[in-house]
């Protein structure tokens, strides 16, 4: 291939806004997700985030923003508190629905910032890639699909209005999938480095000394199989390592790609069941989404489509004849 060629094809590529429907998938779910989370937090918020009761600790606040530190001395008002974790959880909604979407992106991306700040003890690593990730995807097209907005945006007769498609939309569109793709298989390359570089990884013992962890959710019959045949700690410490550095590969690989997807979905999985890491997990799992395009998601639909147009067609067939029987 020439170079010209290449710069022709990727051109073509980067003006035209790719995984629209993918990018929509991931709102609902992202949207889900931190409209429970915020949910939950809801009736501790005091406990959490405030100076005033419960316990708080303050040497983790987070100063690394200039703008954060003013928001900290605001947040000792109540008032300020329920308003940000409320914004919180109306955005998360409506950005879940995709009701006046970029707006709300925005409002979650800013209350999410403010709280995760003001008590990082209270969240996971997963809420690193989830704050990067909504920063990223704020120059991207989100409610494409399944949203309101878009819904609104349809005629009398039910035909989505099209305009004329600008290339530097797109552009700008197709650089923030393109940035949180790369977050994503930099968490997996970058994990699997730290892993390597540990002695109990390479050893094969690090499922082994966690068996007798206790500030995990650990499940006991997978602990006391960890415990009994060290030989199991190795396989999973190796299959571990060896899956997050095939994966940045064998996820762009088509045919490779529904197996190493399967794998990812089994490994967060199991993480979630095994270590309690539920949040993360889902947050993990949601954005395998993000590998497909829209041309196999739309293939996907036609065929569900087919098969329930055939399936549906097969049941009049039934019921006619057992009419027709009866008379």
């Amino acid at each position: 291939m020439s170079l010209r060629t290449a710069r022709d094809r990727w051109l073509s590529y980067i003006t035209v806004k790719r995984k629209l429907f993918p990018l929509s998938l991931l709102r609902i779910g992202y949207g889900t997700i931190l409209f429970v989370y915020f949910i939950m937090l809801w009736p501790e918020r005091d406990f959490f985030f405030s100076l005033r009761t419960g316990y708080y600790p303050t040497e983790y606040v987070s100063i690394n923003s200039k703008l954060l530190e003013g928001w900290i001395q605001v947040f000792d008002s109540y008032i300020m508190l329920d308003a940000i974790l409320l914004i919180g959880i109306v955005s998360a909604a409506f950005f879940a629905v995709g009701f006046l979407t970029k707006p709300a992106h925005l409002l979650l991306y800013a209350s999410f910032f403010l709280l995760e700040g003001r008590n990082p003890l209270l969240f996971d690593a997963g809420d690193d890639f989830v704050q990067l990730s909504l920063l990223y995807l704020l120059f991207s097209q989100l409610n494409a699909h399944l949203s309101v907005d878009n819904w609104l945006k349809r005629g009398k007769n039910g035909a989505a209005e099209r305009r004329p498609e600008r290339e530097w939309a797109a552009i700008l569109h197709n650089f923030g999938m393109i940035a949180v793709i790369i977050q994503f298989l930099l968490i997996y390359l970058i994990s699997d480095a730290t892993k390597v570089l540990g002695s109990k990884w390479r050893s094969g013992e690090v499922m082994y000394y966690i068996s007798y962890a206790e500030i995990y959710n650990l499940m006991e019959p997978v602990t006391a199989m960890l415990r009994s045949y060290p030989w199991i700690s190795v396989v999973l410490s190796y299959s571990v390592m060896l899956f997050q550095l095939l994966f940045a590969v064998l996820v762009f690989m088509k045919k490779t790609r529904p197996w190493i997807l399967i794998v990812a979905v089994c490994f967060h999985a199991g993480i979630a069941l095994h270590f309690g890491l539920l949040y993360f997990s889902l947050i993990m799992i949601i954005f395998d989404v993000m590998f497909f395009s829209d041309e196999e998601w739309r293939a996907w639909r036609m065929r569900l489509q087919e098969r329930f147009a055939a399936l549906l067609k097969r049941k009049t067939t039934r019921v006619r004849s057992s009419a027709a029987g009866e008379n």
